[in-house]
């Protein structure tokens, strides 16, 4: 069997049938695209938590190993080194989310508090840029009427729209989703 596919190889014909086959298959695939990226975002969609558990892995072995060279290389058993390494590797990426949570979370906060606050300012300034615009667009014969006009009203339901997620509107503790959903 192999020597018939070594043969086969060696005949002259032999890479443009690859090349025709290769450009079938490619013809195919462009002509199914839609199904190519289908398969493709199903495959991706299967295979994204292993490839992100590797780089995760990959990423945090360093540390893991360091532990285990410096802290834990007294202990005698390898795996028990090994063992106690990872413990204390997730203790600390655990303990370092928790402090840099504490360090961003009260300045975004005050971020998003303060363009709430000053949004209904912003989009009245945005507002009035967009008449202004339409008003020199005029000036060329420069119909923007349509564009300006869902644009202001997209900015000015902006508030609107903001409002229903902030903080105020989130339901007590003790409320339901079902009566969140419903307000």
């Amino acid at each position: 069997m192999l020597n018939w596919i070594r043969n086969m190889k060696n005949q002259k014909w032999y890479p443009f049938a690859v090349a025709l086959c290769v450009a079938i298959l490619f013809y195919v695939a462009l002509s199914r695209f839609d199904v190519v990226l289908s398969g493709a975002g199903s495959f991706l969609g299967f295979i994204r938590p292993v490839l992100i558990s590797l780089a995760i892995a990959y990423v945090l072995d360093p540390l893991v190993m360091f532990f285990e060279r410096t802290i834990f290389s007294k202990l005698k058993s390898e795996q028990l080194s090994r063992n106690f390494s990872v413990l204390l590797m997730v203790i600390s990426v655990a303990v370092m989310i928790a402090i840099l949570m504490i360090v961003m979370i009260p300045p975004l906060v005050s971020s998003i508090t303060s363009l709430m606050t000053n949004l209904r300012n912003y989009t009245g300034t945005f507002s009035d840029m967009l008449e202004q615009l339409q008003e020199s667009a005029a000036v060329v014969h420069l119909d923007l009427t349509k564009v300006t006009k869902g644009l202001i009203s997209y900015i000015n339901n902006l508030p609107i729209n903001c409002r229903r997620i902030s903080p105020a509107s989130l339901p007590p503790p003790s409320a339901s989703a079902a009566e969140f959903l419903t307000v």
